[in-house]
């Protein structure tokens, strides 16, 4: 399909949409679940802004280093009339049983043999609520539980904890740098947590995911511990509980 994408068709719309999107890392969250969308065949539901009727595609090519990907033909064909406006698109699917969804535009539209296929920038973020194995308990923005991330170079991000399970957590960070976290070796790195009434805790941990990686909002890691020992798996567990009574108290 790489062969094809010279042959698009810029679509009349006095607009110029020649311009190729921002790059995307091969690390990039994103690119790794459309990846997989891709390699294992998913079929997409795809909505036009305008109208509640759902078309399916699914993706040809990925092409992160332009920024874009190549859906196939829309299924009822007639949904290809409504992509010469440059329509806003929303898109779903389940991978591995998890609901997958994302927003974007097509930009330009090529014709191979009398089949249409489409050219749409990688989504700016992904919903991928990827369900914990275990349980986890949000944690009241008055408990204030930090968390310092240090790189391999000696740099440190602060975060505040906003939810924890005894497999990982998420975390916000009202400071630092999370670009830092972007680059592949250090996705794994080192952190100390302060549980309440269970002092300082060292480990290594994994980061999963960096949303938003870019904008105004602060964003978020997800995070996996990596190789606790039983005792610190026990701290953890005893203090998601007590969060978790907490809670249920004041419901």
């Amino acid at each position: 399909m790489l062969q094809l994408l010279t042959e698009f068709e810029a679509i009349d719309s006095g607009a110029d949409n020649t311009d190729e999107g921002l790059s995307v890392d091969a690390i990039d969250d994103r690119h790794l679940l459309l990846k997989t969308v891709c390699t294992e065949h998913y079929l997409l539901d795809l909505r036009f802004a305008h109208g509640p009727e759902a078309y399916q595609t699914a993706i040809l090519e990925l092409v992160p280093e332009a920024g874009y990907l190549v859906l196939d033909a829309l299924l009822p064909a007639a949904g290809d009339k409504f992509t010469g406006d440059l329509p806003t698109i929303n898109v779903r699917t389940r991978v591995h049983g998890i609901d997958l969804k994302f927003h974007s535009v097509i930009t330009q539209r090529g014709v191979v043999d009398g089949t249409p296929f489409y050219k749409v920038p990688y989504p700016e973020a992904i919903d991928y609520r990827q369900r914990r194995r275990e349980h986890r308990v949000t944690v009241p923005l008055d408990k204030g539980i930090e968390v310092r991330f240090h790189s391999a170079d000696g740099a440190i991000v602060i975060g505040e904890v906003r939810d924890l399970s005894p497999n990982g957590f998420s975390a916000q960070l009202p400071s630092g740098d999370p670009s830092i976290f972007e680059a592949e070796d250090l996705r794994v790195c080192a952190y100390e947590i302060d549980l309440p009434r269970y002092g300082t805790m060292t480990a290594a941990i994994e980061i999963c995911h960096v949303f938003p990686r870019h904008g105004r909002a602060a964003p978020r890691l997800g995070v996996r511990f990596l190789d606790l020992d039983p005792r610190m798996e026990r701290r953890i567990e005893r203090c998601v509980a007590a969060l978790d009574r907490q809670q249920n108290r004041l419901h």
